[in-house]
């Protein structure tokens, strides 16, 4: 099927054949008003077809086991909440993508899980268990090994996206 850009782009075409016609027969000054305006209008609608904003809004995540954990998180307008801490990660090493790309995360880690945090930060602002990121075009590595201070029960390794926006990981 195709797409109303499509359709408007054809009528922009037709649009701008009849301005050259009328170009050497007249009359078709007419033509440049409808002309602009089909060019805004496809515009508007070519950059609305391409967006993907499911992730928009404000978002909820709980999983209740680690085999409900999706691979990647991400919001694109708005704000999520990731709360892992009812999941059993013992012997259990899980990697989750977080990409933010206007708005702000939420994260909620079990108090003795390891962490590591790998964060690509375009322009925001990422606190990993009050290890303060902020400002732009930044990459950092970050890890903790929980409240027990001791290696496992489990592992979480979180790769971090933030485009323009706010992450905040805790326990």
């Amino acid at each position: 099927t195709l797409d109303a850009s499509a359709y408007l782009a054809a009528a922009l075409a037709v649009t701008g054949a009849a301005l050259l016609v009328g170009a050497w027969f007249g009359r078709a000054r007419w033509l440049i008003l409808l002309g602009v305006t089909l060019s805004v209008v496809l515009a508007v609608t070519t950059t609305t077809e391409n967006l993907d904003l499911r992730g928009t809004g404000a978002q909820h995540w709980k999983p209740a086991s680690v085999a409900q954990i999706e691979p990647s998180y991400g919001v694109d307008l708005g704000y999520g909440n990731l709360d892992l801490r009812d999941v059993d990660f013992a012997g259990k090493d899980v990697t989750i993508r977080l990409a933010v790309n206007a708005g702000s995360m939420e994260v909620l880690l079990p108090q003795d899980i390891d962490l590591t945090a790998d964060v690509r930060l375009a322009y925001g602002n990422v606190v990993v268990l009050g290890q303060d990121i902020s400002g732009a075009s930044i990459q950092r590595e970050v890890s903790d090994l929980g409240a027990d201070e001791a290696t496992g029960p489990g592992q979480v390794d979180l790769q971090i996206t933030v485009n323009a926006g706010n992450v905040e990981v805790k326990r």
